[in-house]
């Protein structure tokens, strides 16, 4: 083992927590174990409380090292805060433990998803998707409660076919980022767009720009076939003209706030193959940059109506009562 303060060389200071992924992708376990021993002095647990199975973190407790760190806010160099120590267990277990805004960061800040995180990233992106369509299911019924008039159908589940195409596509584009793979998987089609007066959303029967004084950008999510379509025009295409290879595969992943108000627009984009955990959604109007989870956090925060988070002095009455604060 290390001894200190040698264990720390290299390791602490404002890269700290980029230093420690780095041991973590090394698999240096020596070092982040004497480091660890150095910084902590005693891991106590406590007897459990719970009758349940599985673990019972609320008896564990770390007492930290008597030395003076000339620290304060109960921080250390290498780890920041004791309460946002680095992932010891896994990315679901935090997950599943409330931290889901930072799961992602983390995860976002991996880059193409290493294998050996593969399956713990999958894990993630499975139950955040799950979450997702739980929350659809309920603004569903609360929009058709409201008298919208659909100009699609509001739910596409995805079918057995689908399914089993999604792992051939998986596998044919040459990689899906986790949370497009667990979208299609598990929330599959959806599609808010349509006529409502309560919510200043029109498509047929009204003018949108007259309606409200935004574009509501109502949440629309494809099915496995339409990524199949997709990706098959583009072989196609590839075929016909070999120099379209050079622009890359780009999934048509939803129609942009414009086409979304029947007006003539373009595409919500994701660049593929990627094996990214979380891909950035080309092409949202004033949100350069965001990326998938962070786009479905945002519309179920504006109940399916992400447009609005743009003007949120004239939300319309109705819509408070579809807004919720994202699980995951």
């Amino acid at each position: 083992m290390l001894r200190p303060v040698a264990v720390l060389e290299g390791i602490a200071g404002a890269d700290a927590r980029k230093n420690w992924r780095r041991l973590e992708e090394e698999k240096d376990y020596a070092r982040m174990n004497s480091i660890l021993h150095f910084l902590f002095a005693a891991v106590i647990i406590h007897p459990t409380s719970k009758r349940s199975q599985g673990l019972d973190f609320d008896r564990m407790e770390i007492e930290p090292s008597p030395l003076d760190w000339g620290l304060s806010g109960g921080s250390c160099p290498v780890l920041g805060r004791w309460d946002r120590m680095p992932p010891v267990t896994s990315y679901l277990q935090r997950y599943l433990a409330g931290d889901h805004q930072d799961v992602w960061v983390d995860l976002r800040a991996l880059g193409p998803i290493p294998e050996r995180l593969a399956e713990d990233c999958a894990a993630v992106a499975a139950e955040t998707m799950r979450r997702v369509a739980r929350h659809i299911e309920r603004l569903t019924g609360e929009l058709d409660t409201l008298g919208l008039a659909p100009a699609a159908k509001l739910r596409f589940p995805t079918s057995p076919e689908e399914l089993a195409d999604l792992d051939r596509l998986d596998a044919e584009i040459g990689g899906l980022p986790a949370a497009l793979y667990a979208c299609l998987r598990h929330v599959g089609g959806v599609s808010f767009t349509g006529d409502c007066p309560q919510l200043g959303l029109s498509y047929r029967n009204s003018d949108q720009y007259t309606d409200a004084p935004i574009l509501p950008d109502p949440l629309v999510l494809p099915l496995v076939e339409e990524l199949r379509w997709s990706w098959d025009e583009y072989q196609e295409n590839v075929e016909d003209d070999p120099d379209a290879a050079e622009d890359g595969f780009v999934f048509d992943f939803a129609p942009d706030e414009l086409h979304k108000a029947n007006y003539s627009g373009a595409t919500h984009d994701i660049a593929l193959p990627s094996r990214l955990a979380d891909p950035v959604l080309e092409g949202v109007g004033g949100r350069e940059g965001v990326t998938l989870v962070e786009y479905l956090r945002l519309s179920i925060t504006w109940g399916g109506m992400p447009g609005w988070s743009f003007t949120p002095e004239h939300t319309p009455p109705a819509l408070e009562h579809l807004r919720a604060r994202p699980d995951f």
